[in-house]
């Protein structure tokens, strides 16, 4: 068809604005930073997939560079992903996932949620004909604990099984009005269609292979993008995201808490055991919480009494998976006890239990912690002076304020600033020698290890000092020979 010149210089036009409108559309998805916990079933676990990232990892590929930040929030580690945090538990059902929900959406506190769960009610044959009416539950119990967030509700992907499959089918026709009447209410739920995903693209008749999981991650980031675009998506909750990780050191040297031959099954004890960087010794500290490996600490059977050993299970935020740090003790205030090394045994693989309180050295833990770190001269903390990242930037002492320039993790005997390490500069190991910030190496320059009171670097022999207790702001740290005064006296942050 033959078009005038105004028809053509109208569409010019129409495509200019429609460019410019997607440019300023991209620029605005660059600043939306995202919180997101994958919620559901071996699926979300990414079972089958030959990396165990599942639809997480492409789907990571895909909005890097659509957002600012992305951050993937569980109690579970799966994957080879730089970011394997997810809430994916293997065979488990609506209500199983639901009996752990609220626990881990007031832990991490994500502003997105996506859903995938219901195919192990259909394949347990377990009331299925009321699944849909669960999941509206479930949808609902994360909007109750995260008002804010938006959660994405998937359609199950296609079953191999003839007679899944038929159930399937009637499962996710239930799914849009489930959704709609929520959306209707003003809540920010969103439906993401699977149905790309074909029997092809299948490990077997349940789980998506590679190609399948692709597909997966198309549609989830496909959603993202619309949620986005209405504007659904605030940014999270300030201080909920960061997640102290690392060892907690026993009273006892050399010993640390552990989970029993890293094992991920529920039950799997928790045991004293030579301190290592294994990942079975890598614990997340949140509110109240202690996890390793998407397990959390728990008291055996919510028994209170003395002896009552302690044993890692699935994360539910239950009474007796909560404990507090006091005195040094990892103190569980519902049976008023401290975690607890029995009768001071130095051997690898004894498991712990809970006792009343004595301070003893079987009952000091020394945790992950994250924030100020506290000077004995009066008024001050540890600074990374100007909040600089970068490599050599002075660490001082300033006036305690709170501010990210003063916000420390203490793991695995080092103390981080944004990714950077409290470092001897030079390797030094003379008294007067400056500390600074410096790329984390692991070496010994950046060891510090915490006692009474002080923060020794072990390779030196020499603590971490105020020189000649000067208080002025600005001033830059050294280390000197450990006299206890002061000037050489740090408080840790809380967990």
């Amino acid at each position: 068809m033959i078009r005038s010149p105004r028809t053509i210089l109208s569409c010019s036009f129409l495509l200019s604005a429609l460019t410019a409108l997607a440019s300023s559309s991209a620029s605005a998805q660059s600043n939306i930073n995202l919180r997101l916990m994958p919620l559901g079933d071996s699926i979300t676990a990414g079972l089958q997939s030959s990396t165990g990232n599942g639809y997480r990892g492409p789907l990571a590929t895909a909005l890097a560079g659509q957002v600012g930040t992305l951050d993937f929030v569980g109690s579970r580690i799966d994957g080879t992903m730089a970011d394997p945090d997810d809430e994916g538990h293997s065979g488990y059902k609506i209500g199983d996932i639901a009996s752990l929900t609220t626990g881990a959406l007031n832990t991490y506190k994500p502003n997105i949620v996506t859903l995938d769960a219901g195919i192990n009610d259909l394949g347990q044959n377990y009331a299925i004909s009321t699944a849909p009416t669960r999941l509206a539950s479930l949808i609902d119990q994360v909007l109750t604990a995260e008002p804010d967030a938006t959660v994405l509700v998937a359609q199950l992907v296609i079953n191999g099984d003839p007679t899944l499959e038929s159930e399937r089918v009637t499962f996710n026709n239930a799914l849009p009005a489930i959704v709609q009447a929520r959306a209707n209410a003003g809540k920010h739920v969103y439906l993401v269609d699977m149905s790309a995903l074909t029997t092809a693209d299948l490990s077997g008749t349940l789980h998506p292979n590679d190609t399948g999981y692709q597909l997966m991650a198309n549609a989830w980031d496909a959603a993202i993008q619309q949620v986005i675009a209405k504007g659904w998506i605030t940014d999270p909750i300030a201080g909920s995201a960061t997640r102290p990780t690392g060892a907690v050191y026993s009273g006892i040297a050399g010993k640390c808490l552990d989970n029993f031959g890293g094992s991920s099954t529920a039950g799997t004890k928790a045991d004293l055991s030579d301190c290592s960087t294994n990942a079975a010794q890598q614990w997340n500290l949140n509110n109240g919480s202690v996890a390793v490996n998407g397990l959390c600490l728990d008291i055996n059977g919510g028994g209170t009494t003395n002896g009552t050993q302690v044993d890692l299970w699935h994360c539910t935020g239950a009474p007796n998976q909560v404990w507090t740090v006091q005195n040094g003790t990892l103190f569980n205030p519902a049976s008023g006890r401290c975690l607890d090394d029995p009768g001071y045994n130095a051997t690898n693989g004894t498991q712990l239990d809970i006792w009343d309180c004595g301070g003893g050295i079987n009952q000091q833990w020394r945790v992950p912690s994250e924030g100020s770190v506290v000077s004995g001269v009066s008024g001050e903390c540890l600074d990374s002076f100007g909040g600089s990242i970068a490599n050599g930037n002075k660490v001082d002492i300033y006036g305690c304020n709170s501010t990210a320039a003063q916000q420390w993790k203490v793991t695995n005997n080092t103390l981080t600033f944004d990714g950077k390490c409290l470092d001897v500069v030079g390797y030094g190991t003379a008294n007067g020698t400056l500390v600074d910030v410096w790329t984390c190496s692991g070496n010994s320059n950046q060891v510090w290890t915490p006692v009474n009171g002080t923060l020794v670097n072990p390779a030196s022999g020499k603590c971490l000092d105020v020189p000649a207790a000067n208080a002025t702001q600005g001033t830059q740290l050294d280390i000197s020979d450990c006299s206890g005064g002061a000037n050489q006296r740090w408080t840790l942050p809380p967990m």
